[in-house]
């Protein structure tokens, strides 16, 4: 049992690739509830569970959203690049709350707690592969331009924009390294 456990958990890590095409079909929201609970699981270094997420309610927001997006090479001035962010049933803005990440070691906080809320998003996006659900992490923004445009507090700092709904896209699975292309045993090859 415990294989068959591990090939399936295997398997859904594979799929966790950026879709950027969604069906126009809403996620229930004791589904939605089930994916906030696993983010809210992540790691946190000394437990300052420095994770906001703003979910905007409005079609002006998301313009707002996409308005601030850049193209995936980070472009200077290519605002709106981004515009299927609009259609995907399920986005939120990923945000650090700076209070909470520097609390107890100052701006080295930033650092850990980055890494503790993109792990908190691998757990949303592993549960919802669960669900049938395909995801996206897009990091391609101006987060100053964000944060004026939403009116978000000073303290947060945006990080991805995180999207998720049904589709029918085929899943681009990228080539992965071998491991023995990446691990250096005992010395550097």
């Amino acid at each position: 049992m415990k294989k068959d456990t591990t090939q399936l958990f295997l398997e859904g890590m594979n799929r966790v690739v950026n879709v950027r095409e969604y069906e126009n079909r809403s996620i229930a929201e004791d589904v939605v509830e089930g994916l906030l609970y696993s983010f809210s699981l992540g790691p946190s270094s000394a437990n300052c569970q420095p994770w906001e997420l703003f979910i905007p309610r409005e079609e002006a927001q998301l313009e707002k959203i996409v308005q601030a997006t850049l193209d995936p090479f980070l472009t200077e001035k290519s605002y709106g690049a981004q515009g299927w962010i609009s259609k995907a049933p399920f986005v939120a803005i990923v945000l650090m709350e700076k209070r909470r990440s520097q609390t107890r070691i100052g701006e080295k906080g930033d650092r850990f707690a980055a890494e503790d809320i993109f792990s908190a998003i691998q757990n949303f996006r592993l549960i919802a592969d669960t669900h049938d659900l395909a995801t996206s992490v897009v990091r391609e923004f101006d987060p100053l331009r964000l944060n004026e445009s939403l009116e978000l507090p000073w303290y947060v700092e945006p990080l991805a924009i995180l999207t998720a709904g049904y589709t029918q896209a085929e899943l681009e699975i990228p080539e992965r390294l071998q491991i023995n292309d990446f691990v250096h045993w005992g010395r550097w090859q």
